[in-house]
C-alpha cells in the first residue's frame, strides 16, 4: 500500500510561496525576474520602449493602489477621485524615475518583492506622504461656483447699501 499522498486539486496552498511549488516553478520565476531585472535596466538606461513597456505594466497597479489609499482615507465619498488618482500616478511614476531612477534602482527581488509589488508599496508612501502633507490637496478644498461664494450673487442688505455708499461718498469727497 504505497499511496502517494493527496495533492490539492485547486492548485498551491495558500500561503504557501510560489517558489516553493517545484523546482520548475522556482526557475520560472527565477527567469521572469531577471526579465523583469532587465527590463527595468533598459528603462533605466533611457531606451524609450522598454520604458513605455514598463510605464504601461505598471500604470494598473499604481493606480489600484492610490484609489485604494485615498478611498481608505474618505477621499472621494463626496465626489469622484478620477483625477486625483490620475495626478497621484503621475506623481508615482516621477518619482520612480526621477534623479535617473533613484527609487526604482533600490528595487531588488532578493528582497522578496515583485516588481509590482514594490511600484505599489512606492505608491502607497507617495500617497499617503501626499495627503499628510497636504500637497496638492484639490479634494480637500470645497469647490463653490461663483454665484455660490459668500455675499455674491445675493441681493445686498440695505445694511451693506448704506455702508458703501457712504464709503462713496468720502472716496468722491477726498477726490473732489
Amino acid at each position: 500500500m504505497n499511496e502517494e499522498p493527496s495533492r490539492s486539486v485547486s492548485g498551491p496552498e495558500v500561503g504557501r510561496p510560489a517558489s516553493a511549488e517545484g523546482p520548475l516553478r522556482g526557475r520560472a520565476l527565477a527567469a521572469q525576474t531577471e526579465v523583469t531585472r532587465a527590463l527595468v535596466q533598459e528603462a533605466l538606461a533611457g531606451a524609450p520602449e522598454p520604458v513605455g513597456q514598463l510605464v504601461r505594466a505598471l500604470t494598473p497597479v499604481i493606480q489600484g493602489r492610490v484609489a485604494r489609499c485615498l478611498l481608505a482615507r474618505g477621499v472621494g465619498r463626496t465626489r469622484p477621485i478620477r483625477e486625483e488618482v490620475e495626478d497621484l500616478c503621475q506623481d508615482v511614476l516621477l518619482k520612480l524615475f526621477a534623479a535617473d531612477g533613484k527609487v526604482l534602482r533600490t528595487w531588488e527581488p532578493e528582497r522578496g518583492l515583485s516588481l509590482p509589488a514594490f511600484v505599489a508599496l512606492v505608491a502607497e508612501r507617495v500617497t499617503v506622504s501626499t495627503l499628510r502633507s497636504g500637497r496638492k490637496s484639490g479634494w480637500r478644498e470645497d469647490p463653490t461656483l461663483d454665484g455660490e461664494r459668500d455675499g455674491e450673487g445675493d441681493e445686498p442688505s440695505p445694511q451693506r447699501r448704506s455702508a458703501s455708499r457712504e464709503q462713496l461718498e468720502r472716496l468722491l469727497d477726498r477726490l473732489k
